[in-house]
């Protein structure tokens, strides 16, 4: 019996979970380069000639979707067709540091009830576990580093962009790909929940549907604006679950797996590290007293 006939013959419960859905339903890789799918919200500017004059303007619009290829070229388009094949979920916080700005990550897991070793050493980038009852009563530093904590929903599949243009704006064909997509926006991460719940109430996963993703534009009181996406579920659709969705299932969890070893490295490498300084300062204790 083929891969593809077993995972069309498990039972929906069983579809949900090894599709990354099972907290949907409860309501709560590999160093192989994965095209970065995401949403761009500036636009982007190029030099054209009009009238034999060179101008700088927009060549391509602001809230595109674009597309990073693993060579570092960007592709790009208003809307696009995806189909997920995982999600997994992690926390991330970006440290903006003169010296050495970066992000701290967390392992991905199949919900953020657990806490997650991060790059730093620690738990969760931070963030304390558990819910926060007297909100008043937390310092303003903590608030602010939880507030810097992003949830991030992680998606895999395979994306067929719409219109696409190339970083000059200029038409071009692009095949079908396999992508991963960190959605951190707060609005964007419980827009894709509350559709993966519609599919989940229907006893059905995400990888049988075929989805359109648009954008929407949002504006901020400083006059300048971001975007969300914008999810048509095409519930017609009820693909087939063949060999190569499989082989997309099986690469995504492997990629996973692949980054929750080097996550579990960094962690370990930090907690030696902290360690090491705390033993050094005991000893400078030691050395101060006598």
């Amino acid at each position: 019996m083929s891969n593809a006939v077993a995972l069309n013959t498990v039972s929906a419960e069983e579809l949900m979970r090894l599709t990354g859905m099972a907290n949907e339903v409860n309501g709560s890789g590999s160093k192989s380069k994965l095209p970065r799918l995401r949403l761009w919200h500036s636009p982007l500017m190029g030099v054209v000639e009009v009238n034999g004059k060179k101008k700088k303007m927009e060549v391509v619009d602001a809230g595109q979707y674009r597309l990073e290829q693993p060579d570092g070229t960007m592709v790009y388009a208003p809307e696009a067709n995806v189909r997920f094949v995982m999600q997994t979920f992690m926390y991330k916080r970006y440290i903006s540091d003169p010296s050495n700005s970066r992000y701290v990550k967390t392992l991905m897991s199949d919900d953020l009830n657990v806490d997650l070793k991060d790059t730093e050493g620690g738990f969760n980038c931070g963030k304390p576990a558990g819910f926060i009852e007297d909100w008043n009563s937390v310092p303003d530093k903590m608030k602010d580093l939880i507030k810097s904590v992003k949830r991030v929903r992680v998606l895999f599949g395979e994306v067929s962009l719409i219109n696409p243009t190339d970083a000059k704006g200029e038409s071009i064909e692009v095949a079908p790909s396999p992508f991963i997509w960190e959605v951190d926006n707060r609005e964007a991460f419980k827009t894709f929940g509350d559709a993966f719940k519609d599919i989940a109430r229907r006893q059905r996963s995400f990888i049988q549907f075929n989805i359109n993703v648009k954008t929407d534009e949002r504006e901020m009181n400083n006059g300048q604006s971001y975007f969300v996406p914008k999810l048509d579920v095409d519930y017609s659709s009820d693909l087939a679950i063949t060999e190569n969705v499989l082989d997309m299932h099986k690469a995504s969890s492997e990629w996973i797996t692949h980054y929750n070893d080097y996550i579990n490295q960094e962690f370990t490498a930090k907690a030696v590290e902290t360690l090491d300084s705390a033993d050094e300062s005991l000893v400078n204790e030691f050395i101060d007293v006598e």
